[in-house]
């Protein structure tokens, strides 16, 4: 008994691959293709020979109609028809037709008057006969195709008077059946005769016969035979090699395919039940690398049992630590984006009431620059501990930015989660901040938004922009650092008064209509010169809008930059206009969103001539220089260099960094009112806002305190060193700059 020896399966696949090679190209398609070639060659050269043969027929079969032609002319019954044609018909349908001159492929003979007109025309003719026409054509010689397969070649010839030798006696003219003549004269031994024909019909000239005729060689029996037997060898080649085919696919399918699939069907199985002992299958491959590949999947698989029990373990620690921020220990952006992708898909299924509260602290990178990161870090921490401990037990805080946080609330109502906000807000703020080192007092701000369980998903997916939104309103707000969106559309909608109201602000945005500019003006302490603020108002038909409702609407649609670029054009418009007059100054607020523009210096260039006669001051916040510094100053000082006057409004309204004030791109810190109005609280107060002016001006800036509406004022203002003043005591915004009297 023979014993089969495992081969290696390189080996095996080598050989029956050489095979099948061999077997299917070296043999079927080197025969077939050079049998092809034979075939082509001879039929190429079976065309060119009925080629030679088709003109070299032509030319013998026109020089015998020729021939025939020139005896007509001579015939003596021709002659005496042209000068007495009195039995014309007789002679042209009978007579000539029993003689010797007329051939059995002529469909027509005629002749023609010397002025080339039928003959046939003296009298009515019995009957209508094609190819000839009354008049002769300028050509002797021509084709006339008249489809179905009538194709007559057209010969005329001039008869001579033979008493007067250049005496024209008239024409005679005969129509040939083309293919009947050619058959008549010659035999064709490469050309196909029933073939040949025209491709276009009508009259066609001899130099054309090229371009006209198509042809086909007759067929070699011989070449077609020896391709038929070619291709009939072929094919059963073909079969034969099918067949081996068949053969070797058999062979595959036991030594590789048949293994394979037991190892796959074992391989699935260890799949599906990656925690079981599964049994390797019994049966014993052929080849050996199969064999022992079986019993090594065996091996394998107890070992990932014992590695996957490992893994497990290792995964569950690893997905705490990649969702656990390492500076505070909250969750991080990662695990928030995975509750917020839940909590969305969740809400089709089962709607609940959704709150959305982000907070973070005011002026954190000032904080971050000044101090050191090492404080920033325990501020941050400081402020997780704290939110952690104000927050229910299993409500998660996360981590979503560098001093961003945020709180994901399910089934609260709206106070309720207003109350909480209250509660996280007034933790952080009575948290003991300054054992950090920090002399400034740190303020956080809280945004909220919500949606209830009637709303659709869609409503929810845009909660955090209106959390952005919120919080940015709670930033730049004195009063409240908490801003709750839904009650921030309530009050808008009441503060708008109408939708009159919402459409002329919009409209002034977009197309810059209504947009009107009222002067107030700010005067100078020791000269009493002064130069205006330009206040925007808005006219219609029946009232003025007003800042608080244009900037309400503005901020809720996102349109600061549009609305600065209408207000920039009516400014221009005015100085064009002369509303101000040579030598009267002027300044402009500007937003936070268009200082950060890359088009900012662009938006002043036309007010560069004006510069001569003005004095051009452009007023900025100090909450975007400060969180945008390097960016804004760049800017600022580039219009500086242009002669444009720098003022930092609102000092002292926000966080004002001593450390910022010595490097700002500006020339006038104008106090907040509430510094002004401080004036006239206590000494304590009173000594520091003093302290704070004179170090102003120490430092080389004009000093504007605004709010000036009382005498009473006006005397602290002088006291604490303001340079110029501005208010209601010197004079209210007006449509034209009015100058106030002595302030001195």
């Amino acid at each position: 008994m023979i014993k089969l020896r495992s081969m290696p399966a390189t080996h095996t696949l080598l050989t029956l691959t050489l095979l099948g090679i061999s077997v299917l190209l070296a043999i079927n398609l080197t025969l077939y293709f050079k049998g092809q070639t034979v075939q082509r060659e001879v039929h190429a050269n079976a065309e060119i020979e009925a080629q030679k043969e088709l003109f070299a027929a032509i030319d013998n079969t026109l020089q015998m109609i020729d021939l025939q032609l020139t005896k007509l002319t001579e015939w003596d019954e021709v002659h005496q028809q042209l000068q007495q044609p009195s039995y014309y018909f007789y002679w042209r349908d009978q007579r000539i037709k029993e003689s010797l001159y007329y051939q059995t492929y002529y469909e027509q003979l005629e002749l023609y008057s010397a002025d080339k007109f039928k003959l046939s025309h003296l009298k009515k003719p019995s009957g209508t006969v094609s190819g000839l026409t009354d008049t002769l054509p300028n050509v002797s010689r021509f084709f006339l195709i008249q489809p179905p397969n009538k194709d007559l070649f057209i010969a005329i010839k001039p008869v001579y008077d033979r008493a007067q030798p250049h005496g024209l006696l008239g024409y005679v003219a005969i129509s040939v059946d083309f293919y009947t003549a050619l058959r008549h004269h010659n035999q064709f031994y490469y050309l196909n005769i029933q073939e040949l024909h025209f491709n276009r019909s009508g009259l066609i000239q001899m130099h054309q016969l090229n371009e006209v005729l198509e042809f086909k060689a007759i067929s070699n029996p011989v070449s077609d035979h020896l391709w038929q037997l070619i291709q009939q060898f072929v094919f059963q080649l073909s079969a034969f090699s099918l067949f081996a085919a068949l053969i070797i696919i058999w062979v595959l399918t036991l030594l590789f395919i048949w293994p394979l699939r037991s190892l796959s069907h074992y391989l699935s199985r260890l799949r599906e039940q990656p925690n079981q002992t599964i049994t390797a299958p019994k049966h014993t491959f052929i080849i050996e690398e199969f064999e022992s590949l079986k019993n090594q999947l065996a091996d394998y698989h107890q070992a990932l049992i014992q590695a996957q029990t490992d893994l497990n373990e290792k995964n569950t620690q690893l997905w705490q630590l990649s969702r656990q921020d390492p500076l505070t220990n909250v969750l991080n952006r990662r695990a928030f984006d995975e509750a917020w992708k839940t909590l969305l898909q969740n809400h089709v299924e089962t709607p609940n009431n959704v709150g959305y509260l982000i907070l973070d602290c005011d002026h954190f990178k000032a904080l971050n620059d000044s101090y050191g990161h090492q404080t920033g870090d325990e501020i941050i921490k400081a402020a997780a501990k704290t939110l952690q401990h104000s927050l229910p037990k299993g409500l998660p805080l996360y981590r979503i930015g560098g001093d961003e946080f945020a709180i994901l609330l399910k089934d609260y109502t709206p106070n309720q989660i207003e109350q909480l906000a209250q509660k996280c807000l007034a933790d952080l703020l009575a948290y003991p901040f300054q054992q950090l080192d920090v002399k400034e007092k740190i303020c956080f701000s809280i945004g909220i938004s919500y949606a209830n369980k009637k709303q659709p998903v869609e409503h929810l997916a845009v909660l955090p922009r209106q959390a952005d939104i919120s919080m940015y309103k709670a930033k730049h707000s004195p009063h409240s650092k908490i801003h709750f969106y839904q009650h921030e559309v309530d009050t808008d909608s009441q503060s708008l008064v109408s939708s009159q109201i919402l459409n002329q602000v919009l409209a002034a945005a977009h197309t810059g209509h209504g947009v009107c500019l009222h002067y107030q003006p700010i005067c100078n302490l020791v000269s009493n010169e002064c130069y205006f603020e330009a206040l925007v108002r808005l006219t219609n038909e029946q009232q003025l809008i007003y800042p608080l409702d244009i900037f309400t609407i503005i901020a809720h649609h996102r349109l600061e930059v549009e609305f600065d670029q209408k207000v920039l054009k009516q400014l221009l418009q005015d100085l064009r206009n002369q509303v101000l007059k040579p030598g009267q100054g002027v300044s402009v607020n500007l937003s936070g969103k268009t200082l950060l523009q890359p088009f900012l210096v662009d938006l002043f260039e036309p007010f560069l001539p004006f510069l001569t006669q003005h004095k051009i001051v452009i007023e900025i916040t100090e909450t975007v220089l400060i969180d945008h510094f390097n960016e804004v100053s760049f800017t600022l000082n580039k219009l500086r260099r242009q002669g444009f006057l720098i003022a930092l409004d609102d000092f002292g309204s926000g966080y004002s960094s001593i450390r910022y004030l010595a490097h700002m791109p500006v020339d006038i810190i104008k106090f907040d009112l509430s510094l002004t109005h401080a004036l006239n609280s206590d000494d304590k107060t009173k000594h520091i806002i003093e302290a704070t002016a004179n170090m102003i001006r120490q430092a080389g800036y004009e000093l504007v305190m605004e709010g000036i509406e009382t005498p009473l004022l006006l005397n602290l203002a002088k006291q604490a060193g303001a340079t110029y003043i501005q208010g209601y005591l010197m004079g209210k915004p007006n449509i034209q700059p009015q100058t106030p009297g002595l302030v001195a």
